[in-house]
């Protein structure tokens, strides 16, 4: 996670993502589980990360709409929803995936 940036009524999340391995990723989508500073659920939301093409960094972002970015203490990578290349489902997709975070907000699986 790289900034959450206040917007109008939602808090914009940028998220920075490197496939350096491959193979080209189609399809990504996480489970992200939201909580505040005093470690308490804020919200669940899924988010499409594709395409993440092999030996490349992408920057992805999203709005959460409702949720004040100071109130975000923390979120977990729940669950891979989907990890697919054009060859199917991607072994150890959640294994694969080393969460970091340069904003307050500690992002961690």
């Amino acid at each position: 996670m790289n900034k959450l940036e206040p917007q109008a009524e939602a808090c914009r999340a940028y998220l920075v993502l490197n496939n350096p391995a491959g193979p080209d990723i189609t399809d990504l989508k996480l489970d992200l589980i939201l909580f505040n500073q005093d470690q308490v659920i804020e919200r669940r939301i899924a988010v499409g990360l594709s395409p993440l093409p092999a030996g490349k960094t992408t920057v992805k972002l999203f709005d959460i709409q409702g949720q004040d970015c100071a109130r975000v203490g923390s979120v977990l990578i729940n669950e891979v929803m989907a990890c697919n290349s054009t060859e199917g489902a991607v072994p150890d997709c959640t294994k694969r995936i080393a969460p970091s975070s340069r904003v307050g907000a500690k992002l961690f699986k």
